[in-house]
């Protein structure tokens, strides 16, 4: 059943509030009460929040009509339509003030008062629309200017990240390049290692760009199959294996045999990539990680936990956002932008699973991420 519209009349001669109460009846609508004095009307005004007013000009009280207007627009919006046998022009001009939705002169015809309040709902509901509008696009351009922000922020420590490796690889370069005779093996094996080194780390940032440039625009490719979780643990374990031996770092597996998850293999290997070289960056020399795979109800569960620095609860709660990615270093000063953990969330949810962090600030952390199971 529609809700009729809620009328409140303030007029203060008998007889027309009360042919006006009866018109307003015959024609839908519903009135919630008659008042005669501004104060009154405020009052009323107040506690039935009415969908309309029709507001005579000349009232009983201290209050005028305009006035009383005035004040019930400072706690309530609501449509207010003037009724006044007065129609001089300082009248008019007073009651412009107040921006009423309509003006009708006494007396009135019946179909000029209908049309009068239905033209005045249908504006203020427009009114209401704008309004609404303008607040969302008030929303959308405070968030776009947190976007632009956020982009600025990150284009900067983007960067700041490739131009130290960058430096290092041009400054190794050279020194190559004029005095590769003369130096001793040594000399020759360090300067190799840290070419390799930064070369490496330009390439992961710029992988892990491209992959969430791709998965922000929506064109990253996802071709979920079935696969064992036990292989892809090993596999990666067995790629990162020297950067594990070159920190003496021990690592050990728990791992239940044959957990068959539905993922994106690609996404996957990229996941355990970044949570075991993380683990492997905030280790101390000599550190362990802790690899283990099992089933929970119907998902398949993993963790990699390591006894490194840990992270304070600030950190935890910012690890993920990609506006609030910035360079952490390892232990032994490894570098980084955040940016594999950003990607590395995206990859899970977009497999259908869920991860999360539980750290001690100085005693390491635990990060656990799930997939569902086949079947």
């Amino acid at each position: 059943m529609e809700n009729k519209t809620r009328i409140l009349i303030v007029e203060d001669e008998t007889l027309v509030s009360f042919d006006l109460k009866n018109i307003i009846t015959n024609l839908g609508y519903e009135v919630t009460a008659v008042v005669r004095s501004g104060e009154e009307a405020f009052s009323k005004a107040f506690e039935e929040k009415p969908d309309l007013i029709l507001m005579d000009i000349m009232l009983s009280g201290k209050l005028n009509g305009i006035e009383t207007a005035e004040q019930i627009k400072k706690s309530i919006d609501v449509p207010i339509i003037y009724l006044t046998a007065f129609a001089d022009k300082e009248t008019i001009q007073n009651a412009k003030i107040t921006e009423p939705y309509g003006y009708i002169i006494k007396p009135f015809e019946e179909r000029l008062l209908q049309s009068t309040i239905e033209l005045a709902l249908y504006k203020f509901k427009m009114e209401l629309k704008l309004k609404e509008s303008e607040k969302r696009y008030k929303q959308l351009a405070e968030k776009l200017k947190e976007v632009n922000e956020a982009k600025d922020q990150f284009f900067s420590l983007i960067s700041h990240e490739l131009r130290g490796p960058f430096n290092s690889i041009l400054g190794f370069a050279e020194i190559l390049f004029n005095d590769l005779d003369e130096l001793p093996k040594e000399e020759l094996r360090l300067y190799a290692d840290s070419l390799y080194h930064s070369s490496r780390h330009i390439y992961s940032l710029l992988n892990n760009l491209l992959h969430l440039t791709r998965f922000q625009t929506g064109k990253v490719d996802f071709n979920p199959t079935n696969l064992e979780l036990t292989e892809i643990i090993k596999n990666n374990i067995q790629i990162i294996q020297l950067s594990i031996e070159k920190k003496e770092i021990s690592i050990s597996t728990q791992l239940s045999d044959k957990i068959f998850v539905f993922a994106d293999e690609t996404m996957l290997n990229s996941v355990m990539m970044n949570l075991l070289t993380n683990a492997i960056k905030f280790s101390k020399r000599g550190g362990r990680i802790v690899v283990k795979a099992t089933r929970r109800s119907n998902v398949g569960e993993i963790s990699i936990q390591d006894d490194g620095l840990g992270m304070t609860d600030e950190t935890i709660a910012n690890l993920f956002k990609i506006e609030m990615a910035k360079s952490l270093q390892g232990t032994e000063g490894e570098t980084g932008t955040g940016l594999g953990l950003v990607l590395t969330k995206k990859f899970i949810e977009q497999n259908g699973g869920t991860i999360k962090v539980q750290s001690v600030f100085g005693k390491g952390s635990i990060f656990t991420f799930t997939l569902p199971l086949i079947g």
